[in-house]
């Protein structure tokens, strides 16, 4: 089956970090179909360029195409959806030519690409599903607004043969916005657990190392927060190192609050951009990780982190109480640095009492690629059988 993803988010010229888990979702889908990804992307550019690339047996086209800030009328929105459409159709153009026509359409992302999804379908009869990890229509978050928004939501969602959310939190708070579906499923994101594995042995530290990896989203994740929670326990005890890796519009505001601090080399030390075999060993390395977010869907971190063995201590927000249980971390009140500074004493005391091996098969049984790729191979074969 040849199966073409559309993505609102996706790892680009300018940012890798967005969308990581739609790029991970194509590769697993790959491994038994032919696939292929159409991402667009404004830039304060004069011309529109198309990059084409194999990447791990999926044909991915990116269209770089102008914002229209430069234009007398370019900040107006009929203007932006125009420009977007355009490039969506240069780039469709450009998946005919080299991939061929899908059998199925997988939009990544509401709304906009939704609504591309759905005149595709309109204009070539090809079926499409939805699958959503934006986090704002959970409660905790709030942001599903809009006469227009609402509606074209709506209509994508009612033309669609299936949806897919990555948490039960966000499939409720969905269909309690009236986003409701026959073929409604949830499917947390998938983990390379042959990648994503526990160390042979904890490399040896004279501090103790716990991590944060982060796409450095302060309204999100509250890194201030955790740096805040990292400062009361510093005049407390003096044995312990925090670890942040990742990169994002924040990094350089949390960096300086660090150095303001006086944290930054002593308590805390910033990794850079972790991929590959580098992230493996932040977690490798790490007793524990810890997240700390205003907000989340399901973090794609916390699987990261059980694969390799390591236990969480996390906020209960999104679908992550639906993961997060006794045997594997530890849960924290929202925005309460001091009950995180305490969890993270406690953690730090009595990391060991947490068995690897638990935590791994957890994650291998959830989060593993073998499960995912099922899962959604009986949601494809739904939808397409309508």
């Amino acid at each position: 089956m040849k199966i073409l993803f559309l993505s609102a988010w996706y790892p680009n010229r300018y940012d890798p970090m967005p969308g990581l888990f739609v790029k991970q979702h194509a590769e697993v889908v790959a491994s038994q179909h032919d696939v292929a990804v159409l991402y667009v992307h404004p830039c304060n550019i004069v011309e529109k360029e198309i990059v084409c690339q194999n990447i791990k047996g999926v044909f991915t086209t990116a269209v770089y195409y102008p914002s229209g800030a430069n234009y007398r009328w370019g900040n107006q929105i009929f203007v932006k959806a125009f420009l977007f459409l355009k490039a969506f159709y240069v780039g469709y153009k450009t998946i005919l030519a080299g991939f061929g026509k899908p059998d199925l359409i997988h939009a990544n992302i509401l709304t906009r690409v939704g609504v591309v999804a759905w005149l595709l379908k309109i204009i070539t009869s090809v079926p499409y599903v939805i699958t959503e990890h934006w986090s704002r229509y959970l409660p905790s978050r709030n942001e599903y607004k809009g006469f227009l928004r609402k509606y074209f939501t709506r209509l994508v969602v009612g033309h669609s043969s299936g949806i897919a959310t990555v948490s039960h939190a966000l499939k409720t708070a969905m269909e309690n916005k009236k986003l409701k579906h026959p073929n409604f499923v949830v499917v947390p994101n998938s983990v390379d657990t042959s990648r994503f594995v526990p160390g042979k042995e904890l490399i040896k530290s004279p501090k103790k190392i716990f991590s944060h990896i982060s796409c450095f989203d302060d309204a999100a994740k509250n890194i201030t927060g955790i740096i805040t929670a990292v400062d009361k326990l510093s005049r407390k005890r003096q044995d312990f190192e925090l670890h942040i890796a990742g990169d994002g519009p924040d990094r350089a505001k949390i960096e300086n609050h660090c150095t303001q601090l006086g944290l930054t080399g002593t308590f805390v030390f910033f990794e850079g951009l972790a991929e590959d075999h580098t992230l493996v060993e932040i977690y490798q390395k790490s007793l524990f990780t810890v997240l700390f977010s205003n907000y989340e869907n399901m973090p794609v971190v916390i699987a990261e982190s059980m694969a390799c063995g390591v236990p969480v201590i996390a906020t209960p927000v999104g679908g992550i109480p639906e993961i997060l249980n006794k045997t594997n971390g530890l849960l924290v009140e929202t925005k309460n640095t001091e009950k995180l500074s305490d969890a993270i004493s406690w953690m730090l005391d009595y990391h060991a009492d947490y068995d690897a091996g638990t935590i791994r098969t957890f994650a291998e049984v959830t989060f593993g690629q073998k499960a995912f790729f099922d899962a959604y191979q009986m949601f494809y074969n739904k939808a397409i059988s309508e």
